[in-house]
């Protein structure tokens, strides 16, 4: 799966992006909130249980919405169960 992380595809040509998994449709499924473009492989699936979301424009946005500010590896470890606290608490 190299091949959805490189900037030197950019769309695929003969309607293979319709079947096919591409980088546009990794970004999307990387892009928060994510919970899209799934597919490893064939993104006809996607398109078939309504998960797919085609990218319309570019944003090099990846990753938390809410960024962590260390490198500590405990913290970063726990910080999605303090965050699955803060929110139960709420």
């Amino acid at each position: 799966q190299y091949w959805f992380h490189t900037d030197v595809v950019s769309r695929l040509p003969f309607g293979l992006e319709y079947v096919l998994n591409t980088p546009s449709h990794h970004r999307m499924h990387h892009r928060p909130p994510g919970n899209c473009n799934y597919a490893g492989v064939l993104i006809i699936w996607d398109r078939m249980f309504g998960t797919f979301v085609p990218e319309t424009t570019r944003r090099d946005y990846f990753g938390l919405a809410d960024q962590p500010q260390t490198f500590d590896m405990l913290k970063l470890n726990v910080n999605h169960l303090q965050r699955m606290g803060n929110i139960y608490r709420a």
